[in-house]
């Protein structure tokens, strides 16, 4: 009997031992946090645009203007600034053009004041403008992007009024998808909310002036959908409506929705489409070729195959069950001790 009270003193102490130690690493993760997140943080980025666009954002970051009066050198004149022209500051330097300069897309002329109102005709720049024909640029392959983007059915069906900046705004574009670490449902999000600008109700009356026709409830057209409330939040509506292109890391060739996946098994099988589309620029895991597990995990985001494995599932549950057990039994050990005298019969 003693040397069952030894054992379980021995048990105890190790039990104590472990418990202390991750108590210490906890305690030391907590205190060392912030310098541990500084050390995984990225550079800070050194603005060299700020000095120059400090001119124009001084009215353009606030809800009112103040220039001189062109009439009377010695007045200034002042009013609201119209929405349209409102800046959000925080939002451009955290862009991917975050260090661009105003008049680096915008014509020099706007540096005088007021602004001469035929301005607001010149022709925005495109993608190609800056970035056509550069090799810095060439694995954005932009040439491409820009034909496929042509041969979509938006292009087709409104012209030269459909261009780049109807789906990315200049100011505040960022791509998320090039980063193989970013949350896919920020992805999603993101993404969508270009196609929901004019594919939902607040964009019905704009979208119908552009094109000549009224955009129907997405939810609605979407009601085929098993769990349609689920699919549209977790995959990108181009992930559907967009022709896949190995060439292109995002697809730009909208596609008519009557050649739209409408095939479950396009996506819910090994050999998803999505890994050609969403999750093509980052590492998969949970695909086998030997068929064990059927399923793409990433980032918390699962799509489950058609196919369940019955095998698969008895293992997980079991190990699953034994750690409980083997927790369940060290507590109880800890809280009620094995005395001496427990076991003797009287």
């Amino acid at each position: 009997m003693k040397d069952k009270s030894k054992k379980h003193r021995t048990g105890n102490l190790l039990s104590v031992v472990v418990m202390v130690i991750f108590a210490i690493i906890i305690l030391w993760i907590t205190w060392n946090y912030d310098a541990i997140k500084a050390s995984h943080a990225l550079p800070l980025k050194t603005y060299t645009s700020k000095a120059d666009n400090a001119r124009c954002l001084k009215c353009h970051a606030g809800g009112r203007y103040e220039m001189p009066d062109p009439e009377d050198s010695t007045r200034k004149i002042s009013g609201f600034m119209q929405a349209g022209n409102i800046i959000d500051t925080l939002r451009y330097y955290h862009s991917t053009h975050w260090d661009f300069k105003c008049t680096d897309c915008h014509s020099d002329e706007y540096n005088v004041q007021p602004h001469n109102p035929e301005l607001k005709s010149l022709p925005m720049s495109t993608c190609l403008d800056c970035h056509g024909g550069d090799e810095n640029y060439a694995k954005y392959h932009f040439e491409d992007i820009d034909t496929a983007f042509m041969a979509g059915d938006h292009y087709k069906a409104i012209g030269m009024d459909f261009n780049c900046w109807s789906c990315h705004d200049a100011h505040y574009d960022m791509q998320f998808v090039r980063d193989s670490t970013a949350d896919i449902r920020r992805i999603v999000e993101y993404d969508n909310n270009m196609c929901l600008k004019c594919h939902d109700k607040s964009g019905t009356d704009t979208t119908t002036k552009i094109s000549g026709k009224a955009i129907p409830d997405m939810t609605v057209a979407h009601l085929w959908l098993p769990e349609s409330s689920r699919h549209l939040t977790s995959v990108r509506c181009i992930d559907c409506h967009a022709k896949v292109d190995d060439q292109l890391l995002v697809s730009h060739q909208i596609v008519n929705k009557a050649d739209a996946v409408r095939n479950c098994e396009a996506c819910h099988t090994e050999n998803s489409l999505l890994l050609q589309t969403l999750y093509k620029n980052r590492p998969v895991s949970g695909k086998r070729k030997s068929g064990f597990l059927k399923s793409i995990m990433s980032d918390n985001n699962m799509v489950k195959a058609l196919r369940k494995n019955p095998e698969l599932s008895i293992i997980l549950l079991s190990a699953t069950a034994l750690l409980l057990i083997g927790v369940l039994f060290v507590v109880f050990r800890w809280l009620i001790p094995f005395s001496e005298n427990s076991g003797r019969k009287k």
